[in-house]
């Protein structure tokens, strides 16, 4: 009976010490580890950040460009304008 309860002992011994171990891993991991981790998250997340500001100022940009195009029909096409023709007209007229 007495052996029983020694191995009993001891083996409670050894767990209380692998949960004790358990704990301070734990409790490293969340008091270095997850700071570091969360700190890394933001940093990539301030990076994510300024690429979609970017990207939304350049399409921004390139839709102010192609409504600009749009209004415009002469810079689409190779011919002159009206207000030119008319222009060269008077031009010639005067003369």
């Amino acid at each position: 009976m007495v052996t029983y309860q020694e191995a009993i002992l001891t083996e409670t011994e050894q767990l209380i010490e692998n949960i004790n171990k358990l704990n301070a891993t734990i409790e490293r991991v969340n008091n270095v580890e997850t700071k570091q981790a969360i700190e890394k998250l933001r940093q990539v997340e301030q990076k994510m950040n300024l690429v979609y500001t970017f990207f939304k100022a350049s399409m921004y940009a390139n839709n102010i460009h192609s409504e600009d195009s749009e209004t415009d029909p002469s810079s689409s096409t190779n011919r002159p304008s009206f207000e030119d023709t008319n222009n060269d007209r008077k031009q010639d007229q005067n003369s």
